[in-house]
């Protein structure tokens, strides 16, 4: 015969594991529904929080960029006008002109510089330590490029923005140079994009929670239906379980006669091991002898 396992153990695994099937089929759908949403959301919510925040990047940068060239268009205006009048670059009160000029930014401008050509030395600095120094190569190089347009320089949190000066007889005699400090905008920025995942993480989970309760409200009669088809699948030689009254008549019908099938099965298969038992029985009893017979 088939080996039988133990009476004691058999009960118990086929319990706890049709419980186990019964609980965890029906939700595969309900989790395949809920995942696919979540994966989907997730992606819309990163690349709107990305576009947000370069967006937001962009424009608060630019507009600490555009102030930072208003002021140095002042400045060199204002330099430009006291050169044409013929005074020397030198001797045109480089200190008064531009700090009227940079006075209403005065905590983001750190230092102003103006410096000659003729020997490249700053002539004037806000930063004292600065003046009589040679200017930085990067500037004269950006001040060549740009011609007698503005130019723009960016090292960390500064910007560095200047303007060639020209006077009336000569062209390129100076220039003027701002470092304008961008820490502020920077930090706000930071501010903005820590605010952005918060916002993006908090959007996440409350859209995630109204996806796993409508998904467990949309597949509810669905769930019913897969788990009585895998309840009585699964127990299709024991009596029927309780859940196949949430099933519609043509598959309860189809499932009972499933289970007749199934139970005639395994009722002819317990014949024929019967029969093939008594069979091995007989022939390995011995024959009896003529002695045993008289």
């Amino acid at each position: 015969m088939r080996d039988q396992p133990d009476s004691s153990q058999q009960p118990a695994e086929t319990g706890i594991g049709g419980l186990l099937t019964a609980l965890l089929v029906p939700l595969r759908s309900t989790a395949t529904i809920v995942s696919v949403f979540l994966i989907s959301l997730a992606f819309v919510i990163a690349l709107v929080t990305l576009l947000d925040y370069f967006k937001f990047q962009s424009a608060i940068t630019e507009l600490a960029e555009e102030r930072a060239a208003v002021i140095i268009a002042r400045v060199h205006s204002s330099l430009e006008t006291a050169i044409d009048l013929g005074l020397n670059l030198r001797a045109i009160g480089l200190e008064r002109i531009v700090g009227a000029s940079t006075g209403a930014e005065g905590a983001r401008i750190k230092n102003s510089y103006v410096f000659a050509t003729d020997d490249d030395a700053i002539i004037y600095a806000s930063d004292k330590a600065a003046a009589a120094t040679k200017a930085a190569p990067a500037w004269l190089a950006a001040q060549a490029a740009a011609g007698d347009g503005e130019w723009r320089l960016k090292q960390g949190d500064h910007l560095f923005i200047g303007e060639r000066l020209d006077s009336a007889l000569a062209a390129a005699i100076g220039g003027v140079v701002l470092d304008y400090s961008l820490a502020d905008v920077n930090a706000r920025v930071i501010a903005m994009r820590d605010h952005l995942i918060g916002s993006a993480l908090l959007a996440f989970l409350g859209f995630g929670i109204l996806a796993v309760a409508g998904a467990m409200v949309a597949t509810r009669e669905f769930r019913k239906t897969i788990g009585g088809l895998t309840e009585a699948i699964s127990f299709a030689a024991e009596p029927p379980p309780r859940v196949l009254g949430s099933i519609n008549d043509p598959l309860r019908s189809s499932l009972e006669r499933f289970r007749r099938t199934t139970c005639e099965a395994h009722d002819q298969l317990d014949r024929v091991e019967v029969s093939l038992a008594i069979t091995l029985a007989r022939r390995s009893d011995p024959a009896p002898s003529a002695e045993a017979i008289g």
